[in-house]
């Protein structure tokens, strides 16, 4: 039985993640174009703002730790702390692209594939956790805490 719970808690988190592909995919889109290059400091604090957002949507407790000089660190927790140790989902907001990168060549999708300024590196795989997390809250996870550390610059 508690197998079979299992695997439908599974089957509904995959279900959650399949659901939403065009809403992730949007997100993908917005982050990417976002200048976040080197020491743009405004536009990685953009791309924590609205990870933040999605951060929110599922109950998590955020902070910003702040640089002067540097994108600043989002750092969030959902759940309570158990006895069990923790999840924790790890990345960066900026790209290796410099000023300018993204007017000439933005987001797009040719033949399957996405390009654009930080869409694997590592833009993509933030998005790809958040979704991880909110499909986990979705079945009503809390095995482990989950936190999630995203850093402004490598």
């Amino acid at each position: 039985m508690k197998e079979d719970n299992e695997m439908n808690q599974k089957q509904r988190a995959f279900q959650f993640v399949d659901d939403r592909r065009e809403e992730m995919v949007s997100l993908w889109q917005e982050v990417v174009n976002m200048e976040s290059g080197p020491h743009e400091k405004a536009g990685i604090d953009a791309v924590a703002a609205r990870f933040k957002k999605v951060l929110d949507e599922v109950g998590a407790v955020s902070r910003a730790v702040e640089f002067e000089n540097a994108g600043n660190m989002l750092i969030a927790e959902v759940g309570e702390q158990g006895s069990k140790p923790g999840i924790i989902f790890m990345g960066h907001m900026d790209t290796a692209i410099a000023a300018g990168a993204i007017a000439k060549k933005p987001f797009t999708i040719t033949d399957g594939k996405a390009y654009g300024p930080g869409v694997l590196d590592m833009k993509g795989g933030i998005v790809a956790f958040l979704y991880v997390i909110k499909a986990l809250k979705s079945i009503g996870y809390n095995s482990r805490p989950i936190k999630v550390v995203l850093a402004g610059d490598e």
